[in-house]
């Protein structure tokens, strides 16, 4: 049975047990990640923890209800994550990439937070030669190239994303307070990002 379109939610403490109101559709095309967030969407629904899908047709919004269970969905944007990987929650933001950039979702406002960065962010050709050399890679480091493969770890002590690419020694870093983004060389590839909260 193809169900991808579908997010079913059990009973409460009863993970076995779907039922029929706990069958939410979202939009026509195919879910390709799925987050929560913790910051209300408006004033008086604190402890209502949307859920966010994300699918082939745009972005999705799941309430609760008062039996706990998600019952509503409701689109709030068409923009397409063009990457299932770099969907990432922070404290009261969730991330993630589409062909625009960097988008964040705040409330139910989801906005590019990458805008200036949608050229070239440096000539590889002034880079040191030797952070390729064991790569048979070509370094086009567009930053809209390199997200599209892109990991996202959230840095909760400092307030930063991560932005990494396993085909790169070197990472993006996005302050979320300042909005202001950096460039790093790491000490190999990465292969995966860990969220250690609070850590």
């Amino acid at each position: 049975e193809n169900l991808s379109n579908e997010v079913w939610v059990s009973e409460v403490n009863n993970p076995f047990v779907f039922n029929a109101q706990g069958v939410n559709t979202v939009g026509n095309g195919t879910i390709i990640g799925v987050v929560s967030n913790t910051k209300a969407i408006s004033q008086g629904q604190f402890g209502q923890f949307p859920l966010f899908c994300f699918t082939s047709d745009g972005i999705w919004m799941l309430q609760t209800s008062s039996e706990g269970i998600y019952s509503a969905s409701n689109p709030i944007s068409r923009e397409v994550c063009n990457n299932k990987d770099s969907i990432t929650a922070t404290d009261n933001l969730i991330f993630f990439t589409s062909e625009k950039g960097l988008m964040m979702i705040n409330g139910a406002e989801v906005s590019c937070v990458s805008s200036q960065l949608s050229g070239k962010t440096y000539d590889p050709t002034q880079q040191e030669i030797s952070l390729y050399l064991d790569a048979n890679i070509e370094p086009d480091i567009s930053f809209l190239n390199f997200i599209r493969k892109c990991k996202i770890a959230y840095d909760y002590r400092d307030n930063l994303v991560w932005i990494v690419n396993q085909n790169y020694r070197h990472c993006f870093v996005l302050s979320i307070e300042s909005g202001a983004y950096a460039m790093t060389t790491l000490g190999g590839y990465p292969v995966n990002v860990i969220n250690d909260y609070p850590d």
